[in-house]
């Protein structure tokens, strides 16, 4: 991040390290995305997750497209997917809440370096959910 905002202050609009344009249009964003997403790149299908889920890019909000796409990310080692899938889990938002599940995907994330994983793991041994 410092990086990109060192760029912008000398007038380096594209990317520091790929030197592409840092912003292009939805649909181009979403295409080069996609391309990555179809290679199996679990970096990409959980970002495309995120986009399902939160809304972004012009695309309408889908929540369970969001959780089939991190489960697939899971499976290809995505520690940020196991951690995404673990709060659905726990908030029981798009899924039946089920703090065992949560647990599970937050264990995964952690054992991987995931630190917010390791957070909410400690946060639950402390409130004794589930």
């Amino acid at each position: 991040f410092g990086c990109s905002v060192a760029a912008q202050k000398r007038g380096m609009l594209n990317c520091p390290f790929c030197r592409s344009p840092m912003h292009e249009d939805d649909e181009v964003e979403l295409v080069k995305v996609q391309k990555r997403v179809d290679a199996n790149d679990p970096v990409a299908i959980e970002y495309l997750a995120r986009v399902y889920f939160f809304g972004g890019y012009g695309v309408e909000k889908d929540a369970p497209r969001a959780m089939k796409l991190w489960t697939e990310a899971a499976e290809l080692g995505s520690i940020e997917a196991h951690f995404m899938i673990g709060n659905r889990y726990h908030y029981g938002d798009v899924i039946a809440q089920n703090y065992t599940k949560a647990i599970h995907h937050w264990e995964k994330a952690a054992d991987q370096g995931h630190v917010m994983g390791r957070h909410n793991l400690g946060m639950h041994g402390l409130t004794k959910r589930g």
